[in-house]
């Protein structure tokens, strides 16, 4: 049990790993919380809290075998600081993109946070062994600086079902420009799930904005019908009330990763979603100025000390793109790829493309739409992958024996 504390709120909750889970051992999907990754963001902590006052006290029905809540980095809750000694959110390996080169020992967590997701994975786990349905996985965060409440998503065809239903803008790609997240591992593993960003930090509205994006994911998945949520409709309506024009899908083009941790400065005033030129003078770091290189809207610029993400750059997409890519992933046809001179399949996965360097930038948007997003550049050759599970689900008692962990972290866990 630690205390976590708000500031604004003026409040101190008690807490330990399960927060909270809620079931009448219906038959129905399983929805897991993972809240406090970070340990400066405690909204959807305090979020989580007050649903499952909420539930105890209204006892609605559910169509779902539980519902449960992890609270991820423990220590550094209790100490309100982003992690201890390695970030929480950047060292989840699976086997495959191991065995592809993708991740290494070295981007494998250490120091307290290894124990921390050993924990994790544990109560992991235990849930999934009791799932007897679909499995959804809600990951809650908030932001260093000003931002509008989003949802980010692993781009697959059933993460993008779950997450194009919330009234709010959705971004795609994070698994091209992050490694080793949570969100990664948990498709990875073939599991659906959308993260949230809630807001800044410290905002009290972040704390509503949990709160309202929780009930509505229960009630998207089928866990609540919407009688049994009161004011739902108010609740939906107050997630989606900021709009961005006509479009509400974004993908994400560009990452500048910090060189030197505590070296790297924004310049003050941007927020998430804000327009920026090519060019524009965005952050300092130990070499100097750091310009734009390419005009869009930028994304979750770094307003902290720890943090090695500076921003991200996102681009609007079109419904005709997104519907154009969902056809052509479930015909599966790779014709228009591997019959193109410098494309070749990676001899020992099925879903890995060996391409020409030369000809890589030309042909990236054919790749996206395809679901071929992680990319590495090997000598003269870009290595790129897609999700094994983009359309389908992997059969359950397979999703129980938890395969996509490395050997080694397996063998820890006996």
């Amino acid at each position: 049990m630690v205390k976590v504390r708000h500031e604004k709120l003026d409040k101190e909750i008690d807490i330990q790993r399960v927060i909270g889970t809620y079931t009448q051992e219906k038959a129905g999907p399983t929805v897991i919380f993972l809240c406090g990754t970070h340990g400066n963001e405690t909204s959807s902590v305090f979020a989580i809290h007050e649903i499952f006052k909420k539930l105890e006290q209204t006892q609605p029905d559910i169509n779902g075998e539980m519902v449960a809540a992890f609270a991820g980095n423990l220590k550094a809750l209790e100490q309100d600081v982003r992690y201890i000694d390695t970030d929480l959110n950047r060292g989840w390996v699976t086997k495959r993109l191991k065995k592809l080169g993708f991740l290494t020992d070295e981007d494998e967590l250490q120091g307290h946070e290894k124990k921390e997701q050993r924990a994790l994975i544990d109560v992991l786990q235990k849930v999934i062994g009791r799932a007897v349905g679909e499995i959804y996985v809600f990951d809650l965060h908030t932001t260093s600086s000003a931002s509008p409440p989003f949802t980010a998503i692993s781009d697959t065809i059933r993460n993008r079902q779950i997450a194009l239903k919330f009234p709010l803008p959705c971004v795609l790609g994070f698994d091209e420009q992050t490694k080793g997240t949570f969100m990664n591992f948990i498709n990875d593993m073939g599991l659906a799930g959308v993260a949230f960003e809630a807001g800044e930090h410290y905002a009290l509205s972040s704390i509503e904005n949990n709160i309202n994006f929780i009930w509505t994911a229960l009630k998207l998945v089928g866990s609540i019908d919407e009688p049994q949520i009161p004011d739902y409709e108010k609740i939906f309506l107050l997630l989606g009330k900021e709009k961005f024009g006509s479009h509400k899908i974004f993908d994400l083009t560009y990452h500048y990763t910090v060189k030197e941790e505590g070296r790297f400065r924004m310049r003050s005033g941007y927020s998430t979603f804000d327009e920026i030129e090519e060019g524009e003078h965005l952050a300092d770091d130990r070499d100097g100025p750091v310009y734009a290189p390419e005009s869009g809207r930028i994304f979750m610029p770094l307003y902290q000390k720890q943090g090695c993400d500076g921003y991200f750059i996102v681009r609007e997409k079109s419904e005709k793109w997104l519907k154009l890519s969902e056809r052509l992933r479930r015909a599966n046809d790779l014709r228009h790829l591997t019959e193109l001179e410098g494309v070749e399949k990676h001899p020992d996965d099925e879903h890995t493309l060996l391409i020409d360097y030369r000809i890589f930038t030309g042909i990236r948007d054919q790749l996206h739409l395809m679901g071929f997003r992680r990319e590495m550049r090997k000598e003269d050759k870009v290595i790129i992958t897609r999700r094994v599970y983009d359309v389908n689900a992997p059969d359950l008692e397979k999703l129980k024996t938890m395969e996509s962990l490395p050997e080694s972290f397996l063998k820890e866990q006996v």
